[in-house]
């Protein structure tokens, strides 16, 4: 399914979210398979589905075709998931936590509700032309 860009900053925000984070992966594969580091295997699992889905956007936005809306909306949905709770769990807790805790988990709920704006405000999908 080919697809276009209603905004190029649209463009240019998934493009620099989605470089930063592969960016960040590729240090978080090399430390975890690289050193060998200890970890239980459904982490690494779970952390190569990550990293597949991510190389998947890639490749749908270098190529202009592919089911990039989906895509985009699972990983933004992860994002804010996992932001989400990380803030309800820090609220809940009776222990205190660093303020540097709550803003990674804000950030992260963030990045999740940008990566589903620009999918669903952004990202038109052109249908086929028949003749």
């Amino acid at each position: 399914m080919p697809f276009t860009f209603k905004s190029n900053i649209a463009r240019i925000v998934l493009w620099s979210i989605l470089v930063l984070v592969l960016s960040l992966d590729a240090y978080g594969l090399w430390v975890v398979f690289g050193k060998q580091a200890q970890m239980a295997a459904l982490m690494k699992v779970i952390m190569l589905f990550g990293v597949a889905l991510k190389l998947a956007i890639l490749l749908c936005l270098i190529f202009s075709k592919g089911p990039i809306k989906s895509l985009v909306y699972i990983w933004g949905g992860l994002f804010v998931v996992s932001g989400g709770m990380g803030l309800l769990s820090y609220v809940l807790s009776t222990q205190v936590e660093p303020v540097q805790a709550y803003f990674d988990k804000a950030l992260y709920l963030f990045a999740g509700i940008t990566l589903v704006k620009v999918a669903s405000k952004y990202i038109l999908i052109n249908a086929p032309q028949e003749n």
